[in-house]
């Protein structure tokens, strides 16, 4: 609830004046410091308290529905944590390293804290894409060398709101997975989730385009829809 208000009154902050930079409240910070410090306690409850709320829950906090307010305080949170806890999320990344999935998998010891660690290395991965600078080819090199769908998308997540990588790696994803209807409603989904002014434009691209997508198709739709443009609601 706490982060919720903090959030509502950085999206009030920037309706009135979009132009000041919102500051987060430290006691924010400092509760996300503890969940990082402390997650050994708990791995899944760690997991699930380092996602920050969506922006649909963000509004209702708010008088007037204002995505694009609501959107600029979870992206000012989103790179204050980033900065913040920078060396913590690197230290998860290279903790919970893809061999250590192998590993359990190879051994037929797949449980719930390998599961979670996973989750968790993506989730620092997700925080330190608002850097920029070399978590780029970081991803790049999740995606080249993931072994599930998990790792695959999660890079794939970070690399489709880059501009320069956009059409390349989309182009990948697609080369690979072309035969396989299913993973392809992913490929469709994660063009909607693109946070780009131009969004629709490139989602008609994707409509028209006929390489996939077929309007009379229900999961092509659904996948769109709601796997991707429901997301981006600050960019519709």
């Amino acid at each position: 609830k706490v982060i919720l208000q903090s959030l509502a009154a950085m999206a009030r902050t920037h309706q009135a004046s979009p132009a000041a930079t919102l500051e987060v409240d430290e006691a924010v910070l400092e509760a996300f410091g503890q969940i990082i410090e402390n997650k050994d306690k708990d791995l899944g409850l760690a997991v699930r308290m380092l996602c920050l709320p969506d922006i649909y829950t963000v509004v209702q906090e708010m008088e007037v529905y204002d995505y694009a307010a609501a959107d600029a305080a979870l992206r000012a949170l989103k790179q204050a944590l980033a900065k913040r806890f920078e060396s913590q999320w690197r230290g998860l990344y290279t903790e919970y390293n893809d061999s250590r999935f192998k590993k359990a998998f190879e051994d037929g010891d797949i449980h719930l804290d390998v599961i979670n660690e996973r989750a968790l290395r993506n989730q620092a991965l997700s925080y330190l894409s608002e850097l920029g600078g070399d978590v780029v080819a970081i991803a790049r090199e999740q995606f080249e060398s993931a072994t599930n769908m998990s790792d695959e998308g999660a890079a794939l997540r970070v690399l489709i709101q880059v501009p320069e990588e956009r059409e390349a790696i989309l182009q990948r994803f697609y080369d690979k997975w072309k035969d396989d209807p299913l993973v392809l409603e992913t490929w469709i989904a994660m063009q909607g989730r693109i946070e780009d002014p131009n969004v629709i434009q490139l989602v008609r691209k994707l409509v028209e385009g006929g390489l996939v997508f077929d309007i009379k198709n229900p999961n092509h739709i659904f996948s769109l829809v709601m796997g991707g443009l429901y997301f981006n609601a600050a960019y519709l």
